[in-house]
């Protein structure tokens, strides 16, 4: 929704400011960060060996460790408003 719609068809509904681009908030970016280096340490020399290991890391992803990052998304999202939209740390 536009903030124009809003005003001129809102009735009484708000608009939810939310930060332009706030990484913190996407627990995504802890998991590809974690896969890569495990990834890289294989040392893959060609594609079939590097589709290998890809497949070997997520088959050995944790699940707890998933877990616990959507369950910080409560937290992110408080921090992030505390901290106006600007960088936290996760």
């Amino acid at each position: 929704m536009n903030k124009t719609w809003c005003h001129d068809h809102g009735h009484g509904v708000s608009q939810i400011h939310f930060p332009p681009s706030s990484p913190d908030l996407s627990p995504m970016e802890n998991i590809w960060n974690t896969f890569k280096r495990r990834v890289e340490t294989h040392n893959a020399t060609t594609i079939d060996q590097l589709k290998a290991h890809i497949i070997q890391e997520w088959n050995n992803t944790d699940i707890e460790y998933l877990a616990t990052l959507a369950n910080s998304m409560p937290d992110r999202c408080k921090a992030v408003v505390a901290n106006k939209g600007h960088k936290i740390h996760y």
